[in-house]
């Protein structure tokens, strides 16, 4: 029972589709016309207040398929963005004006004719401290600018693009995936004999093949990676639009606002004018610290379906 009750709980249906619509839905609230629904003080009447909060939840679950569905085409559509903007900065050869320069191994002092008198070892002393700061930035940058590009880049996408890149390799297969982990070895070896994947071949169908037969032998703790992936993802797309709706409720001027939307809401009603653009500010934060989570989720996902793969053929 326990194990049953751990499962729903971490499915991909609940945690990653009902929990941001749930979030959607509690945001919304706010926004409705002041004493638009009945919810009575908790101690003068607990029975419609507990029905109250379950309307509210039942509405959030209805709302969580279209959540996924947005978090999907905003996820695509970046995607998409992203590229392009590759492709222009490949095209106009603009890499050297968004990215820093590689750090030397050595540092510019190391290779001059150094003297031995104290000058040239203080120079020398602090030459070496600055380029170990800037190669500690360089790689932090780095790493930081993968963990954002794995946030528009669909999990499907990474698969085939961990797949296509030593299989593209202008090298040899083995002399590529000599620089790669066993499981991630086996798993592009596998692609290749078994799946018959070349350069040339589409590998949108290998991904599907390898979540199949994770499933049918009963690996789920990558999917439930992918749970907490689709989870984050959906709560970042949420927490923006609800900033977003909180920020233009506040902002917007009442001579272009509808005459259905002129109202004094709960959100209005309740908090001050400052502390609205706070809360919009906080949630657009809770927002990125989502986002970077789907990021990183998303990768390990990843690793960890080619770890399950691997274990779940050689020890399954």
């Amino acid at each position: 029972m326990p194990t049953r009750l751990i499962s729903v709980f971490g499915s991909y249906d609940f945690f990653g589709k009902s929990l941001p619509g749930v979030a959607l839905a509690i945001g919304i609230v706010p926004l409705l016309p002041d004493h638009s629904i009945p919810v009575p003080p908790l101690f003068e009447n607990i029975f419609v207040f507990i029905i109250t909060l379950i309307s509210i939840v039942i509405f959030g679950l209805l709302l969580g398929e279209a959540v996924h569905t947005i978090s999907l085409f905003f996820e695509h559509m970046f995607y998409w963005f992203a590229r392009r903007v590759r492709n222009t900065v490949e095209l106009f050869d603009l890499s050297s004006w968004v990215s820093l320069t590689p750090p030397e191994l050595d540092s510019p002092s190391e290779l001059r004719d150094g003297a031995e008198d104290e000058q040239k070892e203080e120079e020398n002393y602090l030459d070496r401290i600055t380029t170990g700061w800037y190669r500690n930035g360089y790689y932090w940058s780095e790493k930081r600018k993968e963990e954002l590009s794995h946030i528009f880049l669909s999990h499907r996408h990474l698969f085939e693009k961990l797949l296509s890149e030593p299989i593209n390799s202008p090298r040899s297969v083995d002399e590529s995936l000599n620089e790669l982990s066993f499981t991630h070895e086996f798993m592009v070896r596998t692609a290749i004999y078994d799946f018959e994947v070349d350069s040339s071949s589409d590998l949108s169908s290998v991904y599907p093949a390898i979540t199949s037969f994770l499933s049918k032998n009963n690996s789920s703790r990558a999917f439930r990676l992918q749970a907490r992936y689709a989870f984050c993802r959906g709560m970042w797309t949420v927490l923006s639009f609800i900033s977003l709706f909180y920020f233009l409720r506040l902002a917007y001027p009442p001579n272009l606002t509808p005459e259905p939307l002129k109202y004094e809401s709960y959100l209005t009603a309740s908090i001050p004018n400052g502390q609205i653009v706070m809360v919009s500010f906080l949630l657009i934060g809770l927002a990125m610290t989502f986002a970077w989570a789907a990021g990183k989720y998303k990768r390990n996902y990843i690793e960890y379906l080619i770890s399950e793969f691997y274990v779940s053929v050689h020890f399954g």
